[in-house]
């Protein structure tokens, strides 16, 4: 795991043990302590760093559906439920188009879209090309990408993806973005 500490916010980057070299993130206000996990898959760091550090789950964020980006979403969901109680119980916000795939206390986000937390707002692109639902989420000088961008280029197209999105997406949404942005993949 590694910490970024971005002034108002902070940045935990785990390694998902159990996937396909994929990291899973958990951002928090530094004020508050609330946070949002961003595809969650193993959960067992993620859960002892939100412990450990006193956070708050506010949302459960999937920025496309696949399984290797969703599979923790109900661990998180129990420990946020048990965070704020039920009467601000915490939610999953994925793309319309994913709420079919994860749980019915799930949320659509979408192009535009806001997403607070403690003091901290996050705004959500749609980079469809991995897969149709695939959002991207931008924070301060931070961009979270999901399979949009692998550490090692372009997210594939293999599984429910389109070519002539991810290319539309690439010089249209993610091209004209500051080039000082540090990309989260």
């Amino acid at each position: 795991m590694e910490i970024i500490n971005n002034g108002d916010y902070s940045i935990a980057r785990f390694v998902a043990q159990n996937g396909d070299s994929n990291y899973q993130y958990v951002v928090w206000c530094n004020e508050t302590m609330e946070c949002v996990v961003i595809d969650p898959l193993d959960t067992r760091g993620v859960l002892k760093t939100i412990d450990g550090l006193g956070l708050r789950v506010r949302y459960i964020i999937n920025t496309h559906t696949h399984h290797d980006h969703i599979e923790g979403n109900n661990a998180v969901l129990k420990v946020s439920l048990t965070s704020f109680g039920s009467t601000h119980a915490s939610k999953i916000l994925v793309h319309p188009m994913g709420l079919r795939s994860v749980s019915p206390r799930s949320e659509g986000i979408d192009e535009g879209d806001t997403v607070s937390f403690g003091n901290v707002r996050m705004s959500v692109l749609h980079t469809p090309g991995h897969c149709p639902e695939h959002i991207s989420l931008i924070i301060g000088k931070s961009i979270f990408v999901g399979d949009t961008i692998f550490t090692a280029g372009c997210g594939n197209v293999r599984f429910r993806g389109n070519v002539d999105d991810l290319y539309e997406t690439f010089s249209t949404k993610l091209g004209p973005l500051p080039d000082d942005m540090s990309i989260y993949c």
